[in-house]
């Protein structure tokens, strides 16, 4: 289903069991972040900054960009394993909480700003 905007996005990320990002292409991937927050399992095409959060196997489960197949082995492998998912969402809520905050984004972004503002 196409949602479309959603405005309690709290809510819904406490109804749905899994995460799922099939980009073709990515930055760093926010709505993986914000999944993470909530202690959802994330399946994740590996393209981009997905891999930068994402550990495959470990805070979730990574597929190539396009390959069906194995995005719908990961959707039945978490399935099938409630417990293996809630613990990779688990993980990944303390990634999030470690390094990917709005605060310690923010001066993330101002340091990334600083080093370009001092390039000539």
């Amino acid at each position: 289903r196409l949602l479309g905007r959603i405005e309690a996005i709290g809510e819904f990320y406490n109804v749905i069991d899994i995460n799922v990002l099939t980009s073709l292409n990515e930055t760093f991937p926010y709505v993986l972040m914000e999944g993470g927050y909530f202690s959802k399992p994330a399946i994740a095409s590996n393209v981009g900054g997905v891999s930068e959060l994402i550990d495959d196997q470990q805070t979730g489960l990574l597929f190539e960009s396009g390959d069906v197949p194995a995005l719908s082995h990961h959707m039945i492998q978490l399935m099938d394993q409630p417990d293996w998912g809630r613990e990779m969402g688990a993980s990944l809520r303390t990634v999030v909480l470690a390094k990917h905050t709005a605060k310690s984004m923010a001066k993330r972004h101002v340091e990334i700003y600083q080093a370009l503002l001092t390039q000539k």
